[in-house]
């Protein structure tokens, strides 16, 4: 994945991507947060959980046609990046922790053009353990 070109990349990232996606996902819950280290270095890094899920989503909802939006450990600190198409944060030296797909074909079918509102549906079903094991 790091140093594949191509299809070969296309391919490679579509598949790192979609199972760190499919994962990341447990039943749903409300008011479902991280806790532990992985929230201390959220509110270290955004201030608060909630204003790391509003630039997140921001995040996604502003990435141009189809990707990822991300949330990455770099050099212990945490940062969200826009990865389009079959992008993958580790092609740039990062630790991938969180993702949430913005291809279209993600959400067309419950929320047709509403990017935002799917976005804002996958906070409830995070299985944060399994985000943080992959601090």
């Amino acid at each position: 994945m790091k140093r594949a070109e191509g299809g070969m990349f296309n391919n490679a990232g579509q598949v790192l991507n979609h199972t760190m996606y499919f994962e990341q996902f447990g039943a749903k819950r409300e008011n479902n947060k991280p806790e532990g280290v992985l929230l201390s270095l959220i509110e270290k890094n955004f201030d608060s959980f909630e204003a790391f899920k509003t630039e997140f989503v921001q995040k996604g909802v502003s990435l141009f046609g189809s990707g990822w939006v991300w949330l990455s450990l770099k050099g212990g600190e945490l940062v969200i990046t826009q990865e389009p198409n079959a992008g993958n944060p580790v092609r740039s030296g990062l630790k991938p922790l969180l993702t949430f797909d913005v291809w279209e074909h993600a959400y067309y079918l419950d929320y047709q053009n509403r990017r935002a509102d799917h976005l804002a549906a996958l906070w409830d079903i995070i299985d944060w353990k399994v985000v943080e094991g992959r601090l």
